[in-house]
């Protein structure tokens, strides 16, 4: 209890974990959980890859920066329903993985989905969007021959694996790459937007990590050249530095000049 309310008075009523029959309990009203936050921005990035790629970036990396090692390490084989959880977050991780590669294409940076799909698809060398993915990459990084040879790996691997042919889509995307497909294409890049020199308060949504959603978000417009004033507001001691403090690493990646300071 002192660890989980080091600033509990003596003698006071505990309100983390509480005595409730038939034994205690852990109340996680209004802490952040890294599981849920993970889910939570790993979707609103998913819902982002198409309009704004950018901030889908940031939203999927921070929620795959929130992993170390697997998820109930220990914990998993011991309940039927710890199971089921970490089968569902491991398979929430593969896909952010690949809409996160998705995203990078999307914004023109060939190279780097390329880094990281390339070992991604030798530990799961069965999931075929990935390697569509690492070959459109590779197309798009001016190596036909490279693409082409993926997507042989990827045919081989699911022949010995599965005993199964690739799907249509990487059946397409072979001879799209073979016919060089206008529609392979690189989009151009984002055009920022003319600096808009109005600023004005933004109400953050309640919860932290919508908070840190929303932070990250005005970061991003920041850096297309719409700047505001982001406000996060609340009680003492219900959270405020934590999506505050997530916007710091973005920022940065963006050239922002970034402070940290409180008073008493």
């Amino acid at each position: 209890r002192r660890r989980l309310e080091p600033d509990r008075a003596p003698r006071a009523r505990p309100t983390r974990l509480v005595t409730r029959p038939p034994g205690y309990a852990l109340v996680l009203d209004g802490i952040e959980v890294d599981a849920a936050t993970f889910a939570g921005e790993a979707g609103r990035g998913r819902a982002l890859l198409e309009s704004d790629p950018s901030s889908a970036i940031d939203l999927l990396s921070h929620a795959l920066d929130l992993w170390r090692g697997d998820a109930y390490a220990g914990l998993a084989e011991t309940s039927d329903t710890l199971t089921a959880e970490a089968t569902r977050l491991h398979e929430l991780r593969l896909a952010a993985i690949e809409d996160r590669a998705q995203a990078l294409l999307a914004c023109g940076r060939h190279a780097e989905s390329v880094a990281e799909l390339e070992p991604f698809v030798r530990q799961h060398p069965l999931r075929e969007r990935a390697w569509g993915l690492l070959a459109l990459a590779l197309y798009r990084g001016q190596r036909q021959g490279d693409a082409l040879e993926a997507l042989r790996r990827a045919r081989t691997q699911l022949a010995e694996e599965l005993g199964v042919d690739p799907s249509l889509q990487l059946r397409e995307l072979e001879a799209a790459i073979l016919a060089h497909d206008p529609g392979l294409t690189a989009p151009p890049p984002p055009i920022a937007s003319a600096p808009d020199r109005t600023s004005t308060a933004s109400p953050v949504p309640r919860g932290r990590t919508q908070a840190a959603a929303a932070l990250i978000a005005a970061i991003e417009s920041a850096a297309a050249g719409r700047g505001r004033i982001v406000v996060v507001t609340g009680e003492p001691g219900i959270g405020k530095s934590a999506p505050a403090r997530a916007g710091l690493g973005p920022a940065r990646t963006r050239g922002a000049v970034t402070g940290w300071g409180s008073w008493d």
